[in-house]
């Protein structure tokens, strides 16, 4: 399975942090040094390889829920750093908090 390829050079995607991840460049909102650490290869080479069908199904799982995509201690990291809980909870509804009171709109 093959991604839709939307621009034929990552570098030409205007809205991606592409362009100074492949110059390796920081800039207002890109501190190119942290990925390029993790990923340690050229980055328009890491944007171009093939990905697995099963890759592709995981990708588009945590882009649908909108969770992170990582490790049990990279998401614990994440959730300290940003005082979040990303981690799934228990399935189902949850159950009355007995001190919140509701506001009903009506005075």
């Amino acid at each position: 399975m093959h991604a839709q390829i939307l621009v034929d050079n990552p570098k030409e995607w205007l809205w991606s942090s592409a362009c100074a991840h492949i110059d390796n460049k920081n800039d207002t909102l890109v501190n190119a040094e942290l990925l390029m650490s993790i990923v340690q290869k050229n980055w328009t080479d890491f944007l171009l390889q093939k990905i697995t069908s099963e890759e592709q199904q995981n990708l588009q799982k945590h882009e649908r829920t909108g969770r992170p995509l990582g490790n049990l201690t990279f998401i614990e990291q994440l959730e300290k750093t940003l005082v979040l809980k990303l981690k799934p909870g228990k399935p189902g509804p949850k159950p009355e908090n007995k001190n919140h009171v509701a506001y009903s709109g009506i005075k």
